[in-house]
């Protein structure tokens, strides 16, 4: 058993033992029912609720119990997938109403405090991605350049890699043109760029990556090395489209991240290519 399924068995044995949010309910609801202790679930659940109860377990109790306990065991049935739909749900715009929600669901949210279901819902998840990440970590090598970057270049370069492993391909992009602006910034003569900075805040204007490399384009003096230029303008244009125009391809993602690493260690001095292999995007 390789590492992947072992993980999956040992979350099915976790769900398994936990005590599922709303699987109890039924099970309190019949045997308040069966002692007559309407008192108690007036108290816990409401007049309104408890009534309503009383009168269909007197009206079929029989039925009455059936329905209930189908509900626990539906609540321990179906836990995982409710917990991923729950999960889903945030990562989507909802029209109203809102949610459709089956009944076991609903209860399951109400009886969720300590937001078990969301931490189902991201172990289950993260599981799934851990094979695909770890390929792609496996086809590239450290990058190892001849001058050090800033502590902000290097935390933009792992999240950058992070988004690259988990096949987060817009936010990929933008990380890659962050880390290159930073990178960038810091390699610039400090009078340039805060003139650079004053020019821009004159005219309203910000500077970007794309206005950096255009006016390092037009300077007289060659202030970083040849090759940086061109790479860094393929990321540019890669991530301004991911931001405002459509969505990365997961090719253009992969070919942005390599132009990424080469453009650091163009900059910095390093191994031009930076990594092994032709790590992919494939899901």
């Amino acid at each position: 058993m390789d590492i992947i399924e072992r993980l999956e068995a040992e979350l099915r044995l976790i769900v398994d033992d936990m005590d599922i949010p709303g699987a109890d309910l039924g099970e309190i609801i019949v045997e308040c029912a069966k002692a007559g202790d309407w008192s108690q679930l007036r108290e816990l659940f409401g007049e309104i609720a408890a009534a309503e109860w009383r009168h269909a377990y007197e009206l079929d109790a029989d039925g009455f119990c059936a329905r209930h306990f189908q509900i626990a065991r539906e609540c321990r049935r179906s836990f995982v997938s409710n917990s991923s739909r729950r999960l889903a749900y945030l990562s989507r715009t909802n029209e109203v109403p809102g949610v459709n929600l089956s009944p076991v669901e609903e209860i399951q949210r109400l009886f969720d405090s300590s937001g078990i279901m969301f931490q189902v819902a991201f172990a289950r998840r993260l599981v799934d991605l851990i094979e695909p990440a770890a390929d792609r970590a496996a086809q590239l090598r450290e990058l190892v350049v001849d001058e050090a970057t800033s502590k902000e270049a290097d935390k933009y370069l792992e999240e950058a890699c992070e988004c690259y492993y988990f096949g987060f391909y817009s936010a990929c992009v933008v990380m890659c043109r962050s880390l290159l602006e930073e990178a960038l910034e810091r390699r610039l003569p400090r009078e340039i760029l805060n003139q650079w900075r004053d020019d821009a805040k004159a005219q309203g204007m910000e500077l970007t990556l794309g206005s950096l490399l255009k006016k390092v384009n037009n300077h007289p003096r060659a202030l970083v090395p040849n090759e940086f230029p061109r790479l860094a303008r393929k990321v540019n244009e890669t991530a301004t489209r991911a931001a405002h125009t459509e969505p990365v391809t997961p090719k253009d993602a992969e070919s942005c991240f390599q132009n990424a690493r080469k453009a650091l260690t163009a900059l910095l001095g390093g191994d031009a290519e930076g990594r092994l292999g032709s790590p992919s995007f494939s899901e």
